[in-house]
């Protein structure tokens, strides 16, 4: 169980106060809290590379495929029984855009085994406190224990950072259309994993 210095707001009056932090896989009984936390994220964060359009848009497109959290892929950071962060994997083909529901990327099929980061997302309150970087090993680890060395994403602009800080690199730029109308820009990044090591989990 990681201990972190949290963000929140909440916790202003106390800011070198460490919080316990804890991963699991998320159910059912999770989901609403875990498209709260989308929406709250997306419309804190988002905004520092997309405009308030871009954003209701992509909400609009929904941020969760339920497929995540049925298949065992999808896990959530709790603090104090609160989702403060989310994300998983999966070796879907059929990626999505950033954080949203499952949509045909048109493109070549690869002959490539390889796995695809989903939806992460981190509540504002705690924001840039190592939480996502949790998240995102978690599912790496994961992925490589099944199997894949390769693993990719669509990252938003946003999130791009914590990426390349995890050992991302770009391969293109991608614009996708959203159902209600407009575009974002996004990253597909890929990375190499390396062989799983049950220490870790």
């Amino acid at each position: 169980m990681a201990r972190l210095r949290p963000a929140n707001t909440e916790c202003r009056d106390n800011p070198i106060m460490t919080l316990d932090l804890h991963i699991r896989h998320a159910v059912s009984a999770d989901v609403d809290g875990i498209v709260g936390l989308h929406t709250a994220s997306l419309r804190a964060l988002g905004r520092s590379h997309y405009s308030g359009p871009q954003v209701e848009a992509m909400l609009r497109a929904g941020t969760l495929d339920l497929s995540l959290v049925q298949d065992g892929t999808y896990f959530v950071a709790e603090h104090d029984g609160r989702i403060c962060g989310a994300g998983g994997w999966t070796a879907n083909e059929n990626m999505a855009v950033p954080g949203g529901p499952a949509v045909d990327l048109g493109a070549t099929p690869s002959p490539l085994r390889r796995a695809f980061i989903r939806a992460v997302y981190v509540h504002p309150n705690f924001a840039r406190q190592g939480i996502g970087r949790q998240i995102v090993k978690r599912a790496e680890r994961a992925a490589a224990a099944r199997g894949f060395r390769r693993i990719e994403l669509f990252s938003t602009l946003s999130g791009a950072a914590l990426y390349r800080e995890l050992g991302y690199r770009v391969l293109s730029a991608r614009d996708f259309v959203l159902p209600s109308g407009g575009s974002v820009s996004t990253l597909h990044m890929v990375k190499h994993l390396a062989l799983p090591n049950p220490a870790n989990d």
